[in-house]
């Protein structure tokens, strides 16, 4: 980052573009459906939607404890109303829109949830952390509003904190998300992703993760949430697959690489998984993800896990279903 603060704008917007196509690229090569842009320009997920509204003071952040005490960082203070800001209405779909230019394969845009922002950021204006979820779904119905009118088919929405307050999620945190969900049309796939959590160092094992067991507490109510899949950790977590007969209609994205682990998955192992999730669930309604972001592995340790990832699906597409 401090090298890239340092290119001119127009030279700047050129790096990023071209990291934007490799990453396009290289995924579009494995064979994935739906591709992301690999989101190269943001600091976080959280900051970065941030930096787009108002009544956000990024100047005066302070050191705050949060996701339940597992994290501390320097956060941002909420001062009022959050609001997109007028002349930035749209940024999420103009940053989709230039990326689905460089290729005929179908990008996804993921934001951050209303939960997930309350609890990245310091609260200095609303009484209560649902207040402060009410306004922020407004904000993401804006973002969302844009990228439906210009076509985007694949909107995420990341919600981690489900798992980290699962009373808070089945208190509000989920009809909140819910009203969110229902302002996207029908040919619009719409993806609510729910990790454990991650550490900003790889191969750690002293992180203090959220409790899997949240992916069952939750399970009845985010099935009936109006999401088009739900996305879950599997891998990392060593997820019991037993929870997935738990979701009877809505589609379950399931990860099934660790993406803060550096050991390579094989692709026999990866097979086993599948298997195992087909005893629960049916093929039409599994789709097969990493657990989260790639961003903290090596380039060589991304790629075979990755290739592997495709390669079980090829393998036990032609097992099962002779294709």
């Amino acid at each position: 980052m401090n090298s890239l603060s340092k290119l001119e704008k127009e030279e700047l917007s050129q790096v990023m573009e071209k990291a934007q196509k490799e990453t396009i690229d290289k995924q579009v090569s494995y064979g994935i459906d739906v591709i992301t842009d690999g989101e190269i320009y943001r600091d976080t997920y959280v900051f970065h939607f941030l930096r787009h509204c108002e009544n956000v003071d990024f100047s005066n952040a302070e050191t705050i404890t949060y996701r339940n005490g597992a994290c501390q960082g320097v956060l941002p203070l909420i001062t009022g109303p959050v609001k997109v800001k007028e002349d930035k209405v749209g940024f999420v779909a103009d940053i989709w829109e230039n990326c689905q230019k460089l290729t005929d394969t179908s990008v996804k845009v993921t934001m951050p949830g209303p939960m997930t922002i309350t609890n990245t950021t310091g609260r200095r204006y609303f009484e209560t952390e649902k207040e402060s979820c009410l306004n922020l779904a407004e904000c993401l119905k804006t973002e969302i509003s844009e990228l439906v009118k210009r076509g985007c088919k694949f909107i995420q929405i990341d919600e981690p904190l489900f798992a980290r307050k699962p009373s808070e999620a089945l208190d509000y945190g989920i009809e909140i998300l819910s009203s969110v969900l229902k302002t996207m049309p029908e040919d619009v796939f719409s993806t609510v992703h729910i990790c454990c959590g991650y550490s900003d160092l790889l191969d750690q094992t002293d992180f203090q993760k959220a409790n899997p067991e949240a992916y069952t507490i939750l399970a009845e109510k985010l099935d009936k949430m109006g999401a088009s899949a739900i996305s879950i950790e599997g891998a990392h977590c060593d997820l019991d697959l037993e929870v997935l007969s738990r979701y009877k209609d809505t589609r379950i994205m399931l990860g099934v690489i660790a993406v803060c682990k550096s050991a390579v998955e094989s692709v026999s192992f990866i097979k086993e998984r599948i298997r195992e999730a087909l005893n629960y669930m049916p093929g039409d309604r599994l789709i097969l993800a990493p657990d989260c972001g790639l961003g903290l592995l090596p380039e060589d340790s991304l790629h075979q896990k990755l290739s592997n990832m495709m390669q079980a699906v090829r393998e036990l597409r032609e097992e099962l279903y002779n294709l």
